[in-house]
């Protein structure tokens, strides 16, 4: 009997660097991650379920964070600054999300849902939101 060692290497996608993105494209690229992760959760599940449809329902909060972004396009350097951090911050925590394991599932809804209430919590009012 012949046994095979074999080594697998995921290669990580190199993503353009938060700092050399404009505002309304990190948004975007947000917007990308949260709904290929959405569409990833295994949909037998009812919290994923109810998450999908909960972010259905939230587009015109996605709507108005855009149009925020889209007015800090051409903002001051302290503006640019801020949307790096909270952007960086945010894609940092869905890297650890992703490589989370048996627990990947529940960080991933956990991303999500806290990835936005930073959003709004830094860049917007509550709009309409529970805290």
């Amino acid at each position: 009997m012949v046994k095979l060692r074999l080594a697998v290497k995921v290669k990580k996608q190199r993503e353009k660097p938060v700092y050399v993105a404009s505002p309304l494209d990190l948004f975007r690229r947000f917007k990308r991650e949260v709904n290929s992760v959405v569409s990833s959760l295994n949909k037998g599940r009812k919290a994923n379920r109810v998450l999908g449809e909960f972010l259905k329902e939230e587009k015109e909060v996605f709507n108005y964070l855009e149009e925020i972004f889209a007015r800090l396009e051409g903002g001051s350097v302290c503006d640019r600054k801020k949307v790096c951090d909270v952007f960086y911050r945010i894609f940092q925590r869905l890297r650890w999300a992703e490589e989370a394991g048996s627990e990947r599932e529940i960080e991933l809804r956990g991303w999500v849902l806290s990835s936005l209430d930073l959003l709004i919590e830094v860049f917007g009012d509550s709009h309409g939101r529970d805290r």
